[in-house]
């Protein structure tokens, strides 16, 4: 109980420091999305998500057809990225990548900074903290995922689920509507 309650102030805490660090300046989407040549996805933590995440990677190479694409995955959907023809490159998030109240290491941050990523996009369905830190942390100059609260100073992107049923009830359906158009 004691561990759940260090997570949500911390979380509350590095949420209120971005947002008070958050500048708000115009990004230009399509040209980030042309020229990108390193693309950051961050897969979910979950089996069912993973499985919704997977169908998402053939629409990501279609969109970024020269970009290197580098999925930061988890061990429980590990095989569905290394199998994966559409994915460049994958980083296997371990317990020791994140140490207190699920802050990412040093080491991650530093890593993930020296791949100069150009797009970051967390493929989580609802708000996951450390994959949004890592996006955000990342560095990239276009940051997306999907609506959700406290969503607004970790990306600059934000992904809304509106229109038919299976969009709202599935938000990456959006997602790739988004990315096939733009």
């Amino acid at each position: 109980m004691a561990e759940s309650f260090k997570q949500r102030v911390t979380e509350k805490i590095v949420t209120t420091w971005v947002r008070m660090k958050h500048e708000d300046h115009v990004v230009h989407v399509n040209k980030i999305l042309d020229e990108s040549e390193s693309i950051m996805v961050c897969f979910p933590d979950g089996f069912e998500d993973g499985m919704a995440a997977s169908k998402v990677l053939p629409i990501l190479r279609d969109r970024f057809p020269r970009g290197k694409i580098t999925v930061f995955v988890t061990r429980i959907n590990l095989e569905k990225v290394r199998k994966s023809p559409y994915v460049d490159n994958f980083i296997a998030l371990t317990e020791k990548d994140f140490g207190y109240a699920l802050l990412p290491s040093k080491d991650l941050v530093n890593r993930i900074k020296s791949m100069d990523f150009g797009v970051a996009i967390d493929l989580n369905p609802r708000f996951h903290f450390p994959t949004a830190l890592l996006c955000y942390r990342s560095g990239a100059q276009l940051r997306i995922g999907l609506r959700d609260r406290d969503v607004a100073p970790f990306f600059n992107v934000e992904i809304i689920s509106m229109g038919d049923e299976s969009a709202r009830n599935d938000p990456l359906v959006t997602l790739i509507r988004v990315l096939q158009t733009v």
